[in-house]
């Protein structure tokens, strides 16, 4: 599909525009990437900070856990402290113990356990925990059975606490042996320490979450129910989020601020971005337009212009504001370029009127001349055969034979010129009908024969004894026959002159190859082999005679019996030309055949 130039160019404009576009587009969504990044990486700061500070506390449990776990009295004495108390109240150095070790995190209190998992002692006393067997609770179990410290999840109700809360328990071991006990403590999560922490670090937007193993609410900043699943918000939530892992526990801590307040400030520049973007979009529409308009109506009178040229009328002056840009320039070259096409057309004219004028003075002579010769050379020709008819002396007949060879030679150079001229004027007629080719050959070996007497050649005649007739003109096929005959003949001095006649019954068409083992055809030649007046040697010292009609003749009488010729030729190993003509059994109208064809390549095959 063609397009006009005002389409190319409201396409380039809207390209600029598209390309603008996409630069807003790209710069904003890297703006928006980039900050989008440092969104989650200062919420990733803060949620590092909050569970180190979380880690801080359930490592100071643990570590005080650990001293008071270390004390020889519990030690090596945890039976003993057992049974001196005969159910009554640990003596009450041990609450030296607690007052060691006490620690903001354990606000619900402390307790030690024997090996059995029973509470051996409390801490405030008033909890009323001692005697009681925890082996059940699935807190204890599983420090009974990893014989490690413990973190629990958040845990209910359970009757060691009526709120939520969570334990850390130490297993009590000598140096060297197996537990002997575990020292616990009960963290109220309604009034854990770290809550004060994350209150504090969070803002207006940001939230934060610390959640168990399971999912559920530990700690939050916007008071979400503790014991509670919570979801993480995805990026689909328009929410900006991030996460850390408290160490030696199954808490997480998450944080997370709404898009539109993480990225506000981005959004403002965007904001900016597309003010100033739509802003450069009108200004160039407005700047652009008129121009693009102006611009494309004279290219629209130019392209007319040179249309009407290219058809061929040049009488036209060129219509168009004088303008000094490029479209300027280029109006007043297209409009002096048609000024000098009109004179150079004017010029050629009349040369191609002066040109058809002398060649119809040229055919016009060229008729009259060789018709004027014929009659005196036809007279000549008869004197001689009647003076060799009467003639008994031998010296003479051979004169006498000379000037009727002669003679005949210049009857069948006029005979060529006259045929030229006439093919060339439109004046000789096809005359269709049927052709025994064998006749025609067995016309022309005797011919051959004599002109090639003189020669060491051999005469191959290639006939099929199965050759159909042919449809076409019995006198010109003839003629073009023996004018490649004798140029073969002329131009091979030793070795052999052959015709080989082929029909082809599917191509409907006959092939009349003749070839010889001459001096053969330079390849600067071959082009202009079927030219008239055209030979090989040109100079007037050649070896071999003619006046360059006889492939001219040939060529156009191919062409005129609606075949065509080709040329193969090897310089130094002869030639062989090749006319197909149809077999022209429907007769009708003649149809010119295509240009002769010239081909520089070995003879064979």
């Amino acid at each position: 599909m063609k397009l006009s130039i005002k389409t190319k160019a409201t396409a380039l404009f809207l390209g600029y525009v598209l390309a603008l576009a996409a630069v807003y587009a790209t710069f904003s969504f890297r703006l928006l990437d980039r900050e989008n990044r440092a969104a989650v990486d200062h919420l990733q700061q803060t949620a590092d900070i909050l569970a180190a500070e979380i880690q801080g506390y359930l490592d100071d449990g643990r570590q005080r856990l650990e001293m008071v776990g270390r004390l020889p009295g519990l030690t090596f004495g945890l039976q003993n402290i057992a049974g001196s108390t005969g159910g009554r109240e640990i003596p009450a150095w041990t609450t030296l113990h607690y007052l060691f070790f006490k620690s903001p995190l354990f606000t619900q209190g402390v307790f030690l356990l024997d090996r059995s998992a029973t509470v051996v002692w409390n801490e405030p006393p008033d909890r009323g925990w001692r005697g009681r067997s925890l082996a059940e609770h699935p807190v204890v179990r599983e420090a009974l059975e990893r014989s490690s410290t413990v973190v629990s999840d958040a845990c209910g109700k359970d009757g060691l606490s009526d709120g939520p809360h969570a334990f850390v328990i130490h297993p009590i071991r000598p140096r060297e042996g197996d537990v002997v006990g575990f020292l616990g403590g009960v963290i109220g999560l309604e009034a854990a320490r770290f809550l004060d922490s994350t209150n504090a670090a969070s803002t207006l937007d940001e939230k934060f979450v610390v959640t168990d193993s399971a999912g559920r609410v530990v700690a939050s900043s916007s008071g979400l129910p503790l014991l509670q699943p919570w979801t993480p918000p995805e990026e689909k939530d328009r929410s900006v989020i991030a996460s850390k892992a408290v160490a030696g526990s199954g808490w997480r801590v998450w944080a997370s601020q709404p898009r539109y307040s993480a990225l506000a400030s981005v959004q403002q520049l965007q904001r900016l971005l597309l003010g100033l973007g739509l802003g450069l979009i009108a200004a160039s529409v407005l700047v652009s337009v008129p121009s693009i308009r102006d611009f494309t109506r004279n290219i629209t009178a130019l392209t007319r212009h040179a249309e009407v040229m290219a058809a061929g009328d040049l009488t036209r002056p060129l219509e168009l504001p004088q303008r000094g840009d490029e479209l300027g320039v280029l109006a007043g070259t297209l409009e002096r370029t048609r000024s000098e096409l009109q004179r150079s057309r004017d010029a050629l004219e009349e040369r191609v009127t002066e040109r058809d004028e002398l060649l119809r003075l040229k055919e016009e002579f060229l008729a009259n001349t060789s018709h004027e010769l014929r009659t005196p050379l036809n007279v000549i020709f008869g004197y001689a055969e009647m003076l060799e008819d009467g003639e008994q002396d031998a010296e003479r007949r051979t004169v006498i034979d000379g000037i009727r060879s002669q003679a005949a030679r210049l009857l069948d150079l006029i005979g060529d010129l006259m045929t030229l001229s006439g093919v060339s004027a439109g004046r000789i007629n096809v005359k269709r009908a049927r052709v025994d080719i064998g006749q025609l050959v067995g016309r022309l070996a005797p011919l051959a024969d004599r002109l090639a007497q003189s020669k060491e050649i051999e005469l191959v005649w290639d006939l099929p004894p199965d050759l159909p007739p042919i449809h076409t003109d019995d006198r010109r096929l003839e003629q073009v026959l023996w004018n490649l005959l004798a140029n073969a003949i002329k131009f091979t001095s030793r070795g052999k002159v052959a015709l080989h006649v082929r029909h082809s019954p599917d191509a409907r068409s006959f092939t009349f190859v003749v070839s010889d083992t001459g001096i053969g055809i330079p390849a600067t030649e071959l082009p202009h082999i079927f030219d008239e007046f055209r030979q090989v040697d040109g100079s007037m010292s050649r070896q071999h005679g003619g006046m360059g009609l006889g492939l001219a003749v040939a060529r156009k009488l191919v062409m005129l019996l609606g075949g065509e010729i080709r040329v193969r030729s090897l310089e130094g190993f002869g030639s062989a030309f090749t006319v197909t003509l149809p077999q022209g059994e429907e007769l009708g109208a003649d149809i010119p055949g295509p240009a002769a064809r010239t081909e520089h390549q070995g003879l064979d095959g």
